[in-house]
């Protein structure tokens, strides 16, 4: 409802920053985000203007698209329940059950 503080926008663009920086130090990740970026934009130059749309989002920014997306018509919700929770309950020793 709010959006994010300064503080929590800040700290998510240096972690999401840190890890675009780290994957490009890798060889094989950098040519496969070349190739990527170079199949859906057309040209792989755009790996240079990533961390500067990374460091433009703004808390209204993250506000918009949350209102936008996050929204009770674009839930899904999964219950999952270990297999042990789903198992019918073990029968009563018979010790117990010829008690009075």
């Amino acid at each position: 409802k709010d959006g994010v503080t300064d503080t929590e926008l800040k700290h998510l663009k240096t972690a999401l920053l840190a890890s675009w920086y780290n994957d490009l130090e890798m060889y094989l990740r950098r040519a496969d985000r070349l190739a990527k970026l170079q199949a859906l934009w057309g040209d792989a130059q755009v790996v240079n203007k990533i961390p500067a749309w990374i460091e433009a989002v703004s808390s209204a920014d993250v506000q918009r698209v949350a209102a936008t997306y996050l929204m009770k018509a674009n839930r899904s919700v999964i219950d999952r329940k270990p297999a042990a929770m789903l198992a019918a309950p073990a029968a009563a020793p018979a010790a117990a059950a010829s008690k009075p």
